[in-house]
């Protein structure tokens, strides 16, 4: 994460501006502690109670920390296009009871959320391991994807997907990069700038 944001201020992006949402905020202490203190405030959600301690603790005195379900909470119209910058940390294979599925459920929801222009981070797996034992996984992956097997993608499909994808959101693309995760070897973050078409 410190890297994409050393590659966003390249690219001419003002972090210290930007009001940040981390959709799947957890302890805060691994991807929002890389640019908590960049931004101008953070609002970072996670459903689980226990890591409220945490979130306090690692996160700025500033920080806006919510308990709940981030799909909810993006509904509630006092966030509607409040965010520069939203960060989705996504898990890696379907969850809440299959209700979700990596970020899939959730970038429909960035145009509620973000501002007319804005940055949008999230996790991509390109080949996950052990897909073909997780059918639920594997099917929703190839739905999204629209493709018959999702285990091996490229970058270059990643790129052209996802650059369509926004487009279909309805927004023009400032750019879009990808940013190698090392704790993973096909774990990637995916970075897009966008405006929105009618602005």
């Amino acid at each position: 994460m410190k890297n994409v944001c050393e590659e966003l201020e390249a690219r001419g992006i003002d972090i210290s501006r930007m009001v940040a949402l981390d959709f799947f905020a957890r302890k805060g202490d691994w991807q929002a502690s890389q640019y908590a203190r960049k931004v101008k405030k953070i609002y970072a959600w996670e459903i689980k109670k226990n890591h409220k301690k945490d979130l306090i603790k690692n996160l700025p005195e500033n920080a806006k920390i919510t308990i709940g379900d981030s799909f909810s909470l993006a509904k509630i119209p006092k966030y509607f296009n409040l965010f520069d910058l939203i960060v989705l940390d996504n898990p890696m294979n379907c969850y809440a009871n299959s209700m979700y599925c990596e970020h899939f459920e959730a970038l429909p929801l960035i145009p509620i959320l973000l501002k007319d222009n804005g940055v949008i981070v999230f996790n991509v797996k390109l080949s996950p391991y052990n897909l073909s034992m997780h059918s639920e996984w594997e099917k929703r992956r190839n739905i999204f994807y629209n493709v018959k097997d999702s285990k091996n993608l490229s970058l270059d499909f990643i790129n052209k997907f996802y650059s369509e994808y926004f487009k279909k959101l309805g927004y023009k693309i400032n750019f879009l990069f990808t940013k190698h995760r090392k704790q993973e070897k096909d774990l990637y973050y995916v970075v897009i700038s966008v405006i929105r078409e009618d602005k």
